[in-house]
């Protein structure tokens, strides 16, 4: 896929579920709009998956395993301290105003999450991928299981 469909992607993904998080802000109590912006919310958070999601793979396909579990543990940690923070925003004070300012802070959150993106992503393989020679670990690691094939002895042949 090329970068610039990979982004467009990307921030349909994340504006479109920002802008259901401000639509969803301003609804007060229509029921009906809030439902529907939370169906839409899901079926535009489709684009995640094949915007930013994919790019460790295209960045670095030797590390694409270490970076989705960094950025997903990064990802984790938010979503661990946005509901906390809701509480501390509400305690107490349960109100429409309140709720509405906890929709406004997380699309604010996703806008800015995907600005960034676009503006400082990359889908290019990245140097750091290769080793010092210029490959990368995964080529070298396939030509060398291609090359060498295991050795099979009389000890490792037998089940345990």
């Amino acid at each position: 896929m090329d970068e610039g469909r990979k982004f467009l992607i990307s921030a349909i993904g994340h504006l479109g579920l920002a802008l259901c998080l401000f639509v969803m802000a301003g609804a007060g109590c229509n029921i009906q709009l809030i439902i529907a912006m939370l169906m839409l919310s899901q079926v535009v958070e489709a684009g995640n998956y094949g915007g930013w999601l994919i790019n460790h793979i295209d960045i670095a396909p030797s590390f694409s395993g270490t970076l989705f579990g960094i950025t997903n543990g990064v990802s984790m940690l938010v979503s661990w301290l946005g509901p906390v923070l809701v509480g501390f925003m509400t305690d107490e004070n349960q109100t429409l105003e309140a709720g509405s300012a906890a929709f406004i802070m997380a699309g604010s959150v996703l806008a800015a999450d995907s600005l960034f993106f676009l503006i400082f992503g990359s889908g290019s393989e990245q140097s750091w991928n290769y080793n010092a020679e210029g490959e990368s670990d995964e080529v070298e690691s396939r030509m060398n299981n291609e090359n060498n094939p295991p050795i099979v002895t009389q000890e490792n042949d037998q089940l345990p």
